[in-house]
Protein backbone atom coordinates (compact mmCIF):
# COMPACT_ATOMS: atom_id res chain seq x y z
CA UNK A 1 0.00 0.00 0.00
CA UNK A 2 0.96 3.26 -1.08
CA UNK A 3 2.10 5.61 1.99
CA UNK A 4 0.01 8.58 2.35
CA UNK A 5 1.61 11.80 1.41
CA UNK A 6 3.39 14.23 4.20
CA UNK A 7 3.30 17.93 4.10
CA UNK A 8 7.11 18.86 3.30
CA UNK A 9 6.88 22.86 2.65
CA UNK A 10 8.13 23.82 5.83
CA UNK A 11 8.54 22.15 8.88
CA UNK A 12 5.54 23.03 10.06
CA UNK A 13 2.73 25.08 9.09
CA UNK A 14 1.48 28.29 11.01
CA UNK A 15 -1.83 28.01 12.68
CA UNK A 16 -5.32 29.65 10.82
CA UNK A 17 -5.73 32.88 11.84
CA UNK A 18 -9.57 33.66 10.71
CA UNK A 19 -12.56 31.43 11.75
CA UNK A 20 -12.92 30.40 8.29
CA UNK A 21 -9.55 29.15 7.86
CA UNK A 22 -9.66 27.54 11.36
CA UNK A 23 -12.59 25.30 10.00
CA UNK A 24 -10.62 24.81 7.20
CA UNK A 25 -7.77 23.62 8.64
CA UNK A 26 -10.31 21.33 11.05
CA UNK A 27 -11.46 19.83 7.92
CA UNK A 28 -7.79 19.41 6.87
CA UNK A 29 -7.53 17.20 10.11
CA UNK A 30 -10.47 14.99 9.35
CA UNK A 31 -9.93 14.31 6.34
CA UNK A 32 -6.68 13.21 6.98
CA UNK A 33 -7.79 11.33 9.99
CA UNK A 34 -10.41 9.43 7.50
CA UNK A 35 -7.22 8.84 5.22
CA UNK A 36 -5.56 7.25 7.96
CA UNK A 37 -8.59 4.82 8.80
CA UNK A 38 -9.11 4.09 5.54
CA UNK A 39 -5.37 2.79 5.56
CA UNK A 40 -5.74 1.03 8.57
CA UNK A 41 -9.53 0.21 9.51
CA UNK A 42 -9.18 -1.83 12.88
CA UNK A 43 -7.49 1.33 14.75
CA UNK A 44 -8.22 4.99 15.20
CA UNK A 45 -5.90 7.25 13.85
CA UNK A 46 -2.67 8.84 15.85
CA UNK A 47 -3.07 12.33 16.39
CA UNK A 48 0.68 12.66 16.06
CA UNK A 49 0.55 10.91 12.86
CA UNK A 50 -2.43 13.66 11.26
CA UNK A 51 -0.60 16.05 12.30
CA UNK A 52 2.63 14.66 10.34
CA UNK A 53 0.72 14.08 6.76
CA UNK A 54 -0.92 17.44 7.14
CA UNK A 55 2.45 19.29 8.10
CA UNK A 56 0.91 20.63 11.28
CA UNK A 57 2.58 20.36 14.66
CA UNK A 58 1.08 18.46 17.42
CA UNK A 59 -0.01 21.18 19.23
CA UNK A 60 -1.71 22.82 16.54
CA UNK A 61 -3.70 19.57 16.21
CA UNK A 62 -4.85 19.60 19.93
CA UNK A 63 -6.50 22.62 19.52
CA UNK A 64 -9.22 21.16 17.34
CA UNK A 65 -9.12 17.77 18.92
CA UNK A 66 -7.74 16.45 22.42
CA UNK A 67 -7.82 13.06 21.87
CA UNK A 68 -8.32 10.73 19.22
CA UNK A 69 -11.92 10.11 20.38
CA UNK A 70 -12.78 13.29 19.50
CA UNK A 71 -11.38 12.96 15.73
CA UNK A 72 -13.04 9.94 15.62
CA UNK A 73 -16.54 11.53 16.71
CA UNK A 74 -15.84 14.19 14.10
CA UNK A 75 -15.20 11.51 11.71
CA UNK A 76 -18.28 9.72 12.09
CA UNK A 77 -20.01 13.23 11.83
CA UNK A 78 -19.43 12.92 8.05
CA UNK A 79 -19.97 9.56 7.56
CA UNK A 80 -23.23 10.43 9.17
CA UNK A 81 -23.86 13.38 7.33
CA UNK A 82 -23.32 11.34 4.10
CA UNK A 83 -25.73 8.54 5.32
CA UNK A 84 -28.69 11.04 5.62
CA UNK A 85 -27.56 12.76 2.35
CA UNK A 86 -27.95 9.68 0.27
CA UNK A 87 -31.14 8.95 2.03
CA UNK A 88 -32.76 11.92 1.49
CA UNK A 89 -32.01 11.82 -2.04
CA UNK A 90 -33.57 8.34 -2.52
CA UNK A 91 -37.09 10.30 -0.94
CA UNK A 92 -37.05 13.52 -2.82
CA UNK A 93 -40.02 14.11 -4.38
CA UNK A 94 -42.28 11.64 -2.70
CA UNK A 95 -45.59 13.05 -1.32
CA UNK A 96 -46.41 9.57 0.42
CA UNK A 97 -45.42 9.46 3.85
CA UNK A 98 -45.69 5.54 3.96
CA UNK A 99 -43.60 5.41 1.42
CA UNK A 100 -41.27 7.94 2.48
CA UNK A 101 -40.88 5.80 5.92
CA UNK A 102 -40.49 2.71 3.82
CA UNK A 103 -37.78 4.55 1.06
CA UNK A 104 -36.02 6.51 3.83
CA UNK A 105 -35.04 3.71 6.24
CA UNK A 106 -34.10 1.22 2.91
CA UNK A 107 -31.62 3.41 1.75
CA UNK A 108 -29.65 3.99 5.13
CA UNK A 109 -29.84 0.58 5.05
CA UNK A 110 -28.63 -0.04 1.42
CA UNK A 111 -26.08 3.15 1.96
CA UNK A 112 -24.06 1.04 5.00
CA UNK A 113 -24.30 -1.81 3.17
CA UNK A 114 -22.33 -0.12 0.42
CA UNK A 115 -19.91 1.53 3.31
CA UNK A 116 -19.55 -1.56 6.32
CA UNK A 117 -16.56 -0.14 7.22
CA UNK A 118 -18.11 3.56 7.90
CA UNK A 119 -20.81 1.49 9.42
CA UNK A 120 -18.54 0.06 12.19
CA UNK A 121 -16.99 2.82 12.95
CA UNK A 122 -20.03 5.00 13.07
CA UNK A 123 -21.45 2.42 15.17
CA UNK A 124 -19.12 0.46 17.07
CA UNK A 125 -16.45 2.31 17.96
CA UNK A 126 -15.63 3.21 21.82
CA UNK A 127 -13.35 5.31 22.92
CA UNK A 128 -11.17 4.46 26.28
CA UNK A 129 -12.24 5.19 29.38
CA UNK A 130 -9.58 8.30 29.98
CA UNK A 131 -11.01 9.74 26.62
CA UNK A 132 -14.72 9.93 27.86
CA UNK A 133 -14.08 13.19 29.93
CA UNK A 134 -12.82 15.20 26.86
CA UNK A 135 -15.77 13.94 24.98
CA UNK A 136 -18.55 14.56 26.47
CA UNK A 137 -18.90 18.23 25.80
CA UNK A 138 -18.60 17.19 21.96
CA UNK A 139 -21.14 14.75 21.81
CA UNK A 140 -23.75 17.30 23.56
CA UNK A 141 -22.69 19.80 20.15
CA UNK A 142 -22.80 17.21 17.55
CA UNK A 143 -25.32 18.89 14.98
CA UNK A 144 -24.90 15.91 12.49
CA UNK A 145 -25.43 13.25 14.83
CA UNK A 146 -28.42 15.54 16.09
CA UNK A 147 -29.33 16.04 12.38
CA UNK A 148 -29.29 12.08 11.52
CA UNK A 149 -31.14 11.34 14.42
CA UNK A 150 -33.91 14.00 13.53
CA UNK A 151 -34.21 12.46 10.15
CA UNK A 152 -35.06 9.60 11.15
CA UNK A 153 -37.93 11.29 13.74
CA UNK A 154 -39.43 13.07 11.02
CA UNK A 155 -39.81 10.01 9.20
CA UNK A 156 -41.61 8.22 11.90
CA UNK A 157 -43.59 11.27 13.23
CA UNK A 158 -45.13 12.41 9.45
CA UNK A 159 -45.76 8.75 8.88
CA UNK A 160 -48.52 8.95 11.98
CA UNK A 161 -49.22 12.72 11.35
CA UNK A 162 -50.25 11.80 7.77
CA UNK A 163 -53.02 9.46 9.55
CA UNK A 164 -54.26 12.01 11.62
CA UNK A 165 -52.49 10.96 14.89
CA UNK A 166 -49.98 12.32 16.78
CA UNK A 167 -48.08 10.41 19.25
CA UNK A 168 -46.40 11.98 22.42
CA UNK A 169 -42.64 13.11 22.01
CA UNK A 170 -41.86 9.85 23.82
CA UNK A 171 -43.18 7.54 22.15
CA UNK A 172 -42.32 8.64 18.38
CA UNK A 173 -38.68 8.64 20.31
CA UNK A 174 -39.42 5.26 21.25
CA UNK A 175 -40.83 4.05 17.84
CA UNK A 176 -37.43 5.71 16.16
CA UNK A 177 -35.47 3.96 18.63
CA UNK A 178 -36.97 0.35 17.52
CA UNK A 179 -36.91 1.46 14.01
CA UNK A 180 -33.00 2.38 13.85
CA UNK A 181 -31.91 -0.53 15.96
CA UNK A 182 -34.43 -3.04 13.67
CA UNK A 183 -33.23 -1.44 10.27
CA UNK A 184 -29.36 -1.52 11.67
CA UNK A 185 -29.15 -5.12 12.81
CA UNK A 186 -30.02 -5.78 9.14
CA UNK A 187 -26.28 -4.35 8.82
CA UNK A 188 -24.89 -5.52 11.89
CA UNK A 189 -25.95 -9.06 11.77
CA UNK A 190 -24.19 -10.15 8.25
CA UNK A 191 -21.18 -7.92 9.55
CA UNK A 192 -21.09 -10.15 12.56
CA UNK A 193 -21.24 -13.35 11.32
CA UNK A 194 -19.84 -12.92 7.84
CA UNK A 195 -19.17 -17.37 7.71
CA UNK A 196 -23.18 -17.50 7.61
CA UNK A 197 -25.30 -16.72 4.75
CA UNK A 198 -28.28 -14.34 4.38
CA UNK A 199 -30.98 -13.19 2.19
CA UNK A 200 -30.19 -10.13 0.63
CA UNK A 201 -29.90 -7.16 2.49
CA UNK A 202 -32.70 -5.29 0.29
CA UNK A 203 -35.14 -8.11 1.35
CA UNK A 204 -34.23 -8.04 5.01
CA UNK A 205 -34.37 -4.10 5.17
CA UNK A 206 -37.93 -4.36 3.32
CA UNK A 207 -39.30 -6.39 5.43
CA UNK A 208 -38.14 -5.21 8.47
CA UNK A 209 -39.47 -1.76 7.65
CA UNK A 210 -42.89 -3.26 6.05
CA UNK A 211 -43.19 -4.98 9.66
CA UNK A 212 -43.18 -1.36 11.51
CA UNK A 213 -45.12 -0.20 9.05
CA UNK A 214 -48.38 -3.17 9.20
CA UNK A 215 -47.98 -2.88 13.13
CA UNK A 216 -48.18 1.39 13.48
CA UNK A 217 -51.09 0.86 10.89
CA UNK A 218 -52.90 -1.76 12.71
CA UNK A 219 -52.23 0.71 15.96
CA UNK A 220 -53.75 3.77 13.99
CA UNK A 221 -56.53 1.48 13.07
CA UNK A 222 -56.95 0.17 16.65
CA UNK A 223 -57.14 4.15 18.08
CA UNK A 224 -60.07 4.94 14.84
CA UNK A 225 -62.07 2.07 15.45
CA UNK A 226 -62.25 2.77 19.50
CA UNK A 227 -62.54 6.58 18.97
CA UNK A 228 -59.15 6.43 21.79
CA UNK A 229 -57.23 9.36 21.56
CA UNK A 230 -55.44 10.79 18.78
CA UNK A 231 -52.12 11.74 20.88
CA UNK A 232 -51.24 8.19 22.63
CA UNK A 233 -48.75 8.29 25.19
CA UNK A 234 -45.89 5.60 25.22
CA UNK A 235 -48.01 3.88 28.64
CA UNK A 236 -50.92 3.88 26.37
CA UNK A 237 -49.24 2.26 23.88
CA UNK A 238 -47.72 -0.64 26.06
CA UNK A 239 -51.44 -0.81 27.02
CA UNK A 240 -52.23 -1.30 23.20
CA UNK A 241 -49.95 -4.56 23.13
CA UNK A 242 -51.06 -6.10 26.33
CA UNK A 243 -55.00 -6.13 25.02
CA UNK A 244 -53.38 -7.33 21.35
CA UNK A 245 -51.56 -10.25 23.43
CA UNK A 246 -54.76 -11.03 25.29
CA UNK A 247 -56.65 -11.40 22.30
CA UNK A 248 -54.44 -13.01 19.89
Amino acid sequence: MNPLPVARTRKFQTKAKTLDGQAQLRQRFVEAGKALLKASPDSAPSLRKVAEITGYSPSALYRYFATKAELMYAIREEFLDRSVTYAQARIQGEQNATQRLRLGFEALVQFWVENPDDFRHVYSYRARDEDGDAVKPVLRDQSSIQAARGFSVSLVRDFFQHHDVEPSDELIQQFTDAIVVATHGVVAVPLGSPSMRYCPSEVMARTTVQAFIGSWTDFIDFIKAHRLTRRPTAEQFLNYLDTVTRLS
